[in-house]
């Protein structure tokens, strides 16, 4: 007898569609977002570690790891640096503006 009642309220049948691959879609799209800032981040932390292995192994094989981290670190302020000129010559009006959204000039 209780089973029959309702109460004025019938919940509403859920979906059986697509409900899983909605969710597998989802995620693997984030996780192909965020696949290279992680890979760089675990890549520079095996880095350091690598060179406090070395350092207290052999302290001048700690120069591979820590050179790789100067050159990784040199790339990224010479590349900062270029796109801030960049934007300074288009705010100052020597050169003209361009489309951002598709400059496919190679970095560096």
């Amino acid at each position: 007898m209780l089973g029959s009642m309702s109460y004025g309220y019938e919940p509403q049948k859920q979906s059986t569609e697509g409900s899983w691959s909605e969710v597998w879609a989802l995620t693997r799209a984030v996780f192909v977002a965020l696949a290279v800032p992680l890979g760089l981040i675990g890549l520079a932390l095996g880095l350091v570690m690598g060179a406090l292995v070395a350092l207290f192994s052999n302290p001048p094989l700690a120069l591979l790891p820590l050179s790789i981290l100067g050159a990784g670190w040199y790339y990224m302020v010479r590349k900062d640096k270029r796109a801030q000129a960049d934007l300074d010559e288009e705010i100052n009006g020597t050169r003209p503006m361009r489309d951002r959204r598709n400059d496919r000039r190679p970095p560096g």
